[in-house]
């Protein structure tokens, strides 16, 4: 394989790095984007963009055949250039990948996408429609991506693009807005609420991504654990003072109470579930986290 990778420079993108670099099946590791990049055999960095039509040419120039977009952003202040990088960004890629002939395109994305209800099952499956009215910017941005990247499939058929809808992903590394969220002195919870969560470990994570390269699955793939945990329980065991907010509170305005305010993530994620099926994953992708919801949490209280 000769793969570009996106996100290098991310938590989620560093632990795939180094994968990529001991399979023997992988040819070029092409990472573009911020930062210098490492380099090596077999491995080199182009500082683009992910919106800069040069890369286009650069994946016809090097030959490539498998896309790893890893590079998304899920900031809670977001501003202009999240939309560009992101969207835009990720159209770009997809772009090349038509004209260049690229066989693969693996792409990140995040279970929150379904988002989070009261009329919920316990785990939602690939064929529950996603959540195109988020409160969140950053998960609209991703609903954006997800859409376009349907309408490619369709259009290209050729190509095998894989959505991988990560659970919560937390690790002694992880920057994910669950991992944010927990790292607050006082992550603030909804009175009345104790909602279940997935918590997919970031070596796991990694692990998924590994091997979807090795497996030809179109369209949406979630990846997450066996196993939930309440809310509660968790920031319990990581040592957390959750501050307790009236729900009647959160229906006015978030904006308006400072708990709440830059929260990492959308507040509905603690009223309702949101857990990711995992059936697809083990079924098409032949793969199985290492760690259960509870053995990731246990693992992490012990370094958090």
């Amino acid at each position: 394989m000769r793969v570009l990778l996106t996100g290098s420079h991310d938590f989620l993108g560093k632990l795939v790095l180094a994968r990529l670099r001991k399979r023997d099946d992988v040819e070029l590791i092409l990472t573009v984007g911020p930062g210098a990049g490492r380099r090596g055999l077999r491995l080199r960095h182009e500082r683009l963009a992910l919106n800069d039509p040069k890369i286009v040419a650069l994946v016809r120039r090097e030959a490539v055949d498998t896309i790893v977009h890893l590079d998304v952003r899920q900031e809670s202040h977001r501003n202009e250039s999240d939309f560009e990088h992101t969207v835009m960004g990720s159209m770009t890629l997809l772009a090349a990948a038509a004209e260049a002939g690229v066989r693969k395109v693996l792409m990140r994305s995040t279970a929150a996408v379904y988002g989070a209800r009261y009329s919920n099952p316990t785990y939602l499956d690939e064929s529950r429609r996603i959540r195109l009215g988020s409160r969140s910017q950053y998960l609209r941005d991703l609903a954006d991506v997800e859409r376009y990247a349907q309408e490619f499939v369709r259009s290209h058929p050729e190509v095998f693009l894989t959505m991988l809808r990560f659970a919560p992903v937390i690790g002694p590394t992880a920057t994910s807005p669950f991992m944010r969220y927990v790292r607050l002195e006082q992550p603030p919870v909804i009175a009345g609420f104790d909602p279940l969560f997935q918590l997919l470990h970031e070596e796991d994570a990694a692990d998924a991504v590994a091997q979807a390269l090795s497996a030809d699955v179109r369209g949406p793939v979630n990846i997450g654990p066996e196993g939930v945990t309440p809310l509660l329980r968790i920031l319990r065991r990581l040592g957390r003072s959750p501050l307790p907010i009236p729900p009647v509170l959160t229906s006015v305005s978030e904006r308006l109470l400072p708990p709440l305010r830059g929260m990492p993530m959308d507040s509905s994620f603690l009223k309702f579930p949101c857990c990711p099926d995992n059936g697809r994953m083990k079924r098409e992708l032949g793969f199985l986290p290492s760690r259960t919801t509870s053995q990731t949490l246990e693992e992490l209280s012990r370094v958090f």
